[in-house]
């Protein structure tokens, strides 16, 4: 079921009229969990020809990979230890190799059927989740098995998240007993839910449109730097545009889902990036791959001077599984490294020009404004180089395109120039905002009406976007991964 259609906004408000029919958490969870799998097995049956049976093998992924996790956290919960714990993580991830046809498991025989997997790789960032947590006794409660299910492949977050910590959406769902349409923020709602498919449809899908022009003209290095620029904000744009929808729709039942995107584009450092852009991944990671990797090394060769070698290992280790997480390709290999690159480097300029300058010059240095400017637009055209590997084709591709090495620098010289001009923009944006804003409170009396007339204007657009894409939905950009 795509989520720019008429048909989507019927099944989300048909699921909750029936959510808030009744009081009972019991209720709820069940309605929840209905819409949850009638959404995910709505991915399965676009095809007519598919039967019930097609369905239900389709969907073996899902359903193994899930009651799989779930035994397994309940033997952690119970016997504890970490043989049990390495054993359920590895099966899981094995799984999910398999599944997602990795190479490293080439050597076992796929499945003689076509399988869905839409949502996989956000399940087992859940699933993982809670072993670890399970492992660790930091869990609030056992999960009931509707619950965990609701937890797992919850119709507002399967395609690409936000992965919300267990205890907190544990703590969320025990309060729906005191679920109330009069107590949802219905203007914060709609306006979040609007600018959603405002980013998506219209923002997103203008450069998308953009990115598709410039890729059939010839291939200069303003041709390419204007495509990787495009691609760049195409992804964003769409990527944070279902995050909003997904967000807002989450708190119309109940759900207060954690935010995804803070600004990125105007990031002081490409790891302040990575703290900005897709966060709870973001914050996954470093909670299970980049902290425990980080302790385990201080521990056994700790010391001052092996601080920084040990970060900047951490970094490319890290980031470098986060871009293989993206895909199976080796495009997605080489996108792990230049992230890894990227994170290393910050690390290591930061540390030198602590070590040079001394912490007061070094603070006062960041504080410049010629300084934040040329950090921010280095970081962040360097992102959207690295973004490359994602639409490039195949390796041969990438080298035919960007190399000889004076063409790359050439083209990444126009995308710095590029994204300092789309950074000056959104500032000026955020910067007349706040001014309206401002302005608004000295009119007695309007500022409610402009709102109201702004937030109608923007819902009667969306319904426009809807009517434009109706015959061709526009795809999560992040379902693919």
């Amino acid at each position: 079921m795509q989520t720019v259609s008429f048909s989507y906004l019927f099944f989300v408000i048909s699921c909750w009229i029936l959510f808030a029919a009744h009081r009972s958490i019991l209720w709820k969870k069940t309605v929840f969990f209905v819409a949850s799998a009638a959404y995910l097995c709505s991915f399965s049956l676009v095809d007519a020809s598919y039967s019930f049976f097609s369905l239900l093998t389709g969907l073996c992924p899902v359903f193994s990979f899930i009651a799989t996790g779930f035994i397994s956290i309940l033997l952690i919960k119970k016997y504890g230890g970490k043989q049990i714990l390495y054993c359920a993580v590895i099966v899981q991830l094995f799984m999910f190799l398999y599944f997602k046809q990795y190479s490293i498991v080439s050597f076992v025989p796929v499945l003689p059927w076509p399988l869905m997997i839409v949502g996989l790789s956000y399940i087992f960032f859940r699933v993982a989740h809670l072993q670890v947590e399970a492992y660790h006794g930091t869990l609030s409660e056992t999960p009931t098995f509707l619950s965990y299910l609701n937890y797992c492949f919850s119709f507002l977050t399967l395609q690409a998240g936000p992965i919300q910590p267990w205890n907190n959406f544990s703590a969320q769902e025990k309060k729906l007993s005191l679920f109330s349409a009069k107590n949802v923020d219905w203007m914060g709602v709609f306006s979040q839910v609007a600018n959603g498919y405002l980013k998506v449809a219209l923002v997103g899908a203008g450069f998308e449109q953009l990115r598709l022009w410039s890729e059939q003209l010839p291939k200069s290095s303003l041709s390419l730097s204007i495509e990787v620029v495009c691609y760049l904000l195409y992804l964003y744009y769409n990527f944070s545009g279902f995050m909003d929808i997904s967000i807002g729709l989450g708190r119309a039942f109940g759900f207060d889902l954690p935010i995804n995107f803070n600004e990125p584009l105007l990031s002081k450092s490409f790891l302040d990036l990575w703290s900005r852009w897709n966060i709870t991944l973001s914050d996954w990671f470093k909670d299970y791959v980049f902290t425990p990797l980080a302790a385990a090394m201080t521990r056994k060769w700790g010391s001052p001077q092996r601080t920084l070698m040990i970060g900047v290992f951490c970094y490319l280790v890290t980031f470098f599984l986060m871009g293989v997480w993206h895909g199976t390709t080796q495009n997605f290999f080489f996108y792990g490294l230049a992230l890894g690159f990227g994170a290393a480097m910050n690390k290591t300029a930061h540390a030198w020009l602590h070590r040079v300058l001394g912490k007061k010059k070094h603070l006062s240095l960041q504080g410049k404004l010629i300084f934040k400017v040329f950090a921010s637009s280095l970081a962040i055209s360097f992102f959207a180089l690295a973004l490359s590997f994602f639409w490039v084709g195949n390796l041969a591709d990438a080298a035919r395109v960007f190399l000889p090495f004076p063409r790359l620098l050439a083209i990444f010289l126009l995308v710095w120039l590029w994204v300092l001009l789309v950074q000056t923009v959104i500032q000026s944006a955020k910067t007349l905002i706040v001014f309206l804003k401002e302005s608004s409170r000295f009119a007695v009396g309007t500022a409610d009406i402009m709102e109201s007339a702004y937030l109608a204007a923007r819902l009667l657009a969306v319904v426009g976007l809807i009517f434009l894409y109706n015959d061709h939905p526009i795809n999560v950009a992040y379902k693919v991964f």
